[in-house]
C-alpha cells in the first residue's frame, strides 16, 4: 500500500506540472498576441496619418470649384475618416472592422474646364476675332496644362495611400492568421487541460482512499502499541521475552513516524494540487 501511495504522488505531481506547462504556454500565447496587436496598432495610426496627409495635399491641389472636384475632396475626406474609425475600432474591439478597397481612395480627375471660343459675328472685324480665338486657344492649352499637372499631383497622392492602405491590409491578414492559429492552439491545449483535469481529481480522490487506510493503520498500530505496552509491564517472564517485546514496541512507534510523516507529505501535496486545480479553473471561466 505505502508502494501504491508512493505511485499515486508521482502521478499527481506529473499532472500537476502538465497543467502549469498548459498554464505558462497560455500565458506566453497572451504575450505574443498582445506585442502583435501593438505593432498592428501602429501601422493603422501610421495608416491614419497618412490619410489625413492625402487629404489636406488634395485639398491644396483642388479648390473644391467644380462638381467633379468636390467629388474628389469628399472621398478624400470619407477615406480619411474611415481610416481614423478603422482605428478607433481596433483599440477598442480589436482586429473586427471590415477593409475597404483601396481603389475606393481614388477618384476621377477635374472636369476639363470649357474653352472660351469666339462665335458669331464680332463688331469690331475679322482682326479683332482673331485675337480673341488666339487668346482663348492660349487659356485653353494653359488649362490643359494645369488639369495635367493637378492630374499628376492627385495619382501621386492616390498612390502613396494605395500603397500604405495594402501595406495595413497586409499586416492585418497576417495578424488574423495568426489568430486563428493561436486559437486553434488554445483550443486543443483547453481540451488537453480538461483531461489533466480529469485525471487530476481520479488521482486525488486514490490519495484520498489511501489516506484514509493510513488513518485506519495508524489507529490500530496505536491501538496494538498501547496493548503491548500494557501488556509488558504485567509480563513476568524471561529476559528474552521481554526483549522481544520491547524490540516489537519500537518497530511499531516507528512505523508510526513514519506514517505520519507520510500522512503530513500526502497533505501538503495535496493541498497544492487542488490550489493547482482552483487556478486553472479560474482561469478557463475568465476565459472570453
Amino acid at each position: 500500500m505505502l508502494q501504491r501511495w508512493q505511485q499515486l504522488e508521482r502521478e499527481v505531481s506529473t499532472a500537476g506540472a502538465a497543467l502549469q506547462q498548459l498554464q505558462e504556454k497560455r500565458q506566453q500565447q497572451a504575450a505574443d498576441s498582445s506585442k502583435q496587436a501593438e505593432l498592428l496598432l501602429q501601422e493603422l495610426r501610421a495608416t491614419t496619418r497618412t490619410g489625413t496627409e492625402v487629404k489636406t495635399e488634395i485639398k491644396k491641389i483642388l479648390r473644391g470649384e467644380t462638381e467633379a472636384e468636390k467629388r474628389v475632396v469628399a472621398v478624400a475626406e470619407s477615406v480619411a475618416a474611415t481610416l481614423q474609425h478603422l482605428e478607433s475600432l481596433f483599440i477598442h474591439r480589436g482586429c473586427q472592422a471590415q477593409q475597404q478597397d483601396p481603389a475606393a481612395a481614388s477618384a476621377a480627375a477635374a472636369a476639363a474646364a470649357a474653352a472660351a471660343a469666339a462665335t458669331g459675328e464680332a463688331a469690331e472685324g475679322p482682326g479683332d476675332a482673331a485675337e480673341k480665338g488666339a487668346a482663348a486657344a492660349e487659356q485653353q492649352q494653359q488649362q490643359q496644362q494645369q488639369q495635367h499637372q493637378q492630374q499628376q499631383q492627385l495619382e501621386a497622392a492616390k498612390e502613396k495611400l494605395v500603397q500604405r492602405i495594402s501595406s495595413t491590409a497586409r499586416t492585418i491578414g497576417s495578424f488574423r492568421e495568426q489568430q486563428t492559429a493561436a486559437e486553434v492552439q488554445q483550443h486543443l491545449a483547453s481540451i488537453a487541460a480538461a483531461g489533466h483535469v480529469e485525471r487530476h481529481k481520479l488521482l486525488l480522490s486514490m490519495v484520498e482512499q489511501t489516506s484514509a487506510w493510513l488513518v485506519s493503520v495508524q489507529r490500530i498500530l496505536s491501538s496494538s502499541s498501547s496493548s503491548s505496552s500494557s501488556s509488558s509491564s504485567s509480563f513476568i517472564g524471561t529476559g528474552s521475552s521481554r526483549s522481544s517485546m520491547l524490540y516489537l514496541q519500537q518497530l511499531m512507534l516507528q512505523l508510526l513516524q513514519l506514517l505520519q510523516q507520510l500522512l503530513q507529505q500526502q497533505q501538503q501535496l495535496q493541498q497544492q494540487q487542488q490550489l493547482q486545480q482552483q487556478q486553472l479553473l479560474q482561469q478557463e471561466d475568465s476565459k472570453p
